[in-house]
């Protein structure tokens, strides 16, 4: 009946409009069971309004229980050249220059995650304005060479272990991202 319908979903009380809500629980893997337990109940006989959205990157700690009553999908990095192609966009309508190359290294640097990429853009846009040229992007992504990495690996297989922690001391010192040095 769909009188009871918009009764249930709450559709009479919001202008005729349907009300859902949605709960969105991040890292899902990190439930303990009891909270798993509680979680089932709801899922079992949800509200009609009710739409919960559970996230994980480790899919294989949610129990079998949880999985069966749920719809799966897979969540893909986005492709380099979508990745390039928005990357224009905005910077087209935010007015910022980034030369094609350069955007392209940030999307490779973001590696799928368009929320990196475009953090990347401001940020070499708050470092070296709205017209960086390769080198700054290069420099702002830490692509720039650094002779203390082919020193660090000298002294790695030299066995020179106590100079090798030096040279990362003095890499950290001035500023420098280790992960990327």
């Amino acid at each position: 009946d769909i009188r009871e319908l918009r009764e249930k979903t709450g559709y009479a009380a919001m202008g005729g409009a349907l009300a859902h809500k949605v709960y969105l629980i991040d890292e899902v893997h990190m439930l303990t069971d009891a909270a798993f337990n509680a979680l089932l109940k709801t899922l079992e006989e949800p509200p009609p309004h009710v739409v919960f959205i559970l996230a994980t990157t480790d899919d294989h700690k949610v129990p079998p229980t949880i999985v069966s009553r749920c719809q799966r999908h897979a969540f893909k990095r986005i492709p380099l050249s979508a990745s390039v192609a928005r990357l224009e966009y905005i910077a087209e309508h935010e007015g910022i220059e980034i030369p094609r190359e350069g955007l392209e290294m940030i999307a490779r640097g973001a590696t799928g995650s368009l929320r990196d990429a475009i953090n990347l853009v401001e940020q070499i846009c708050d470092s070296y304005g709205k017209q960086p040229s390769l080198e700054a992007v290069r420099e702002g992504l830490g692509l720039i060479a650094d002779e203390r990495a082919t020193d660090l690996a000298v002294d790695a297989l030299k066995g020179e272990f106590a100079r090798g922690l030096q040279t990362i001391g003095a890499v950290r010192d001035d500023g420098l991202d280790l992960r990327q040095f």
